[in-house]
């Protein structure tokens, strides 16, 4: 990287943290009023996206194969098999559906799924399924299963009620912030505005993993959202910047890029969102595990 490039980086860097640090003033002086309820609820944006894990047609091939060679085992051994439904393997072998909930503070991704599997001993399709939420803020990642009702990580309740929403706000914001322009404090609107037209001629970098800003958009249940790929990686993901009441983290799936998730494509994972649900009160405890979990060593 020259000279000239590393100063540029610097300097937007810079002019990105002071920023984050305004609007951090901004989301500490409006979380009173709009996030946080005396019903004991929390004010999030939702997504839910629907996909599958790995490649789905390298995936049904798999389950093809083995059912063949336990029905072709069996066969030889003349031990009785079960037989494939009528419409034969799942056309989606590994299927999953996320609700991302994103709050000024902390972020959940419930993660539901079934894998379809060929049991080996009598060839019966059989099916198991996943639900894991993933609780993230500055304090930690705790990971609970909701199957087996275990957590490990950072799930220590108080922990995660301490945090503020200064951590959250990521350090580079790719995009220019939107928000009510009334609510911020008056004497740092002025401010404020200065730095945001200076972003504005600032060149675009690379973001947190290397994910660069394509300058490519499209439209995904309903909002526009902002394309960032990195082809070497083979990854891609669309992420939204609607106007809310509260500047947008990044959840676990966002590889980084502060926003919502309306879209993710790798060799791991294909999801794209079906709905979006901005500024809805939802229940605080939803943040936090479950009493009927336990908690295990990290």
């Amino acid at each position: 990287m020259s000279i000239l490039s590393l100063s540029i980086k610097n300097s937007l860097y810079a002019m990105k943290m002071s920023i984050a640090a305004l609007v951090v003033i901004f989301v500490h002086s409006a979380l009173a009023s709009s996030d946080e309820h005396h019903d004991n609820t929390f004010m999030a944006h939702q997504v839910h996206l629907s996909g599958y894990a790995g490649d789905n047609t390298a995936n049904r091939n798999a389950l093809l194969s083995k059912y063949k060679a336990c029905m072709d085992r069996n066969a030889i051994s003349q031990k009785k098999t079960s037989l494939l439904p009528q419409d034969g393997v799942p056309e989606i072998p590994q299927s999953i559906e996320d609700d991302i909930y994103y709050s000024a503070n902390r972020t959940l991704t419930v993660k539901q799924g079934k894998t379809y599997d060929i049991d080996f001993d009598t060839c019966e399709l059989v099916t198991h399924l996943h639900h894991v939420n993933e609780l993230r803020s500055v304090a930690g990642i705790c990971s609970i299963d909701m199957i087996k009702k275990e957590a490990r990580g950072q799930c220590d309740r108080p922990a995660q009620e301490s945090v503020s929403a200064s951590g959250m706000v990521p350090a580079t914001i790719k995009k220019t912030p939107t928000f009510d322009l009334d609510k911020v404090p008056p004497e740092l609107q002025a401010t404020l505005l200065a730095q945001m037209e200076r972003l504005k001629t600032l060149p675009k970098t690379s973001h947190g993993i290397g994910l660069p800003v394509t300058g490519e958009s499209k439209i995904i249940a309903n909002y526009e959202c902002e394309i960032y790929r990195n082809s070497q990686l083979d990854i891609e993901v669309c992420v939204a910047h609607p106007k809310g009441s509260f500047v947008i983290p990044a959840a676990g799936l966002n590889a980084t890029v502060p926003g919502l998730l309306l879209k993710t494509k790798s060799k791991a994972l294909t999801m794209q969102a079906n709905k979006v649900n901005m500024d809805i009160a939802v229940p605080q405890d939803i943040f936090f595990v479950p009493a009927d979990i336990k908690i295990l060593s990290r």
